[in-house]
């Protein structure tokens, strides 16, 4: 289990604050992910090829964009398809990402985001991500939960995130807008 906040400031600045099991700050950058533990005064920064696919972000980069960010992440939209009430835009990747994923597919009903999946090559399920229990209270409609599920050939992992007591417009708290990482600290950079 762990809690904290998240901060977004639409469209690309996301930053979270982990208080629980121990203090942790992600900020996304760009592709990138830099992970900070302040207590450890460890810094890590994973490259990736692509922000959407880093582990975790698909469950918010993007709520706020009509195609899901991925346009900007260099995906094509190939085509639409209609399941019941359900529009579901299928998505060729960039060539950086094709020996990985070989579609996205985005499930919209209404103005709600339903799904966002990633298949392999051989058409099989990469990464879902299913966006429930939308808030109709808000200004912007945004879920209250998110359940991940992601595939490779030795493992499985879910993931089930809550959001709650969600503030829309609120002036974000200057150790957020403020945030850099201590020039003393070194970050090890890894591959995503």
């Amino acid at each position: 289990m762990i809690r904290g906040t998240l901060y977004s400031q639409a469209p690309e600045e996301v930053i979270i604050k982990v208080v629980e099991p121990t203090e942790q700050w992600n900020v996304f950058q760009g592709q990138d992910l830099l992970i900070y533990y302040p207590s450890e005064r460890k810094a890590f920064c994973f490259i990736s090829h692509n922000r959407l696919m880093v582990p975790f972000a698909q469950s918010f980069i993007g709520l706020v964009r009509e195609d899901f960010g991925l346009s900007d992440a260099g995906f094509l939209l190939t085509e639409n398809r209609k399941r019941a009430n359900v529009l579901i835009t299928v998505w060729s990747p960039p060539r950086s990402l094709r020996s990985y994923v070989s579609e996205a597919w985005v499930g919209i009903q209404d103005v709600h985001s339903l799904f966002l999946d990633f298949y392999d090559p051989q058409g099989n399920l990469l990464t879902r991500v299913a966006y429930l229990e939308y808030r109709e209270d808000l200004e912007l409609s945004f879920p209250g939960r998110a359940l991940i599920f992601q595939k490779s050939p030795d493992m499985e992992i879910r993931d089930d995130i809550r959001y709650i007591n969600h503030r829309i417009n609120e002036i974000l708290p200057t150790e957020v807008t403020d945030f850099t990482l201590p020039e003393d600290v070194a970050v090890e950079e890894l591959k995503w």
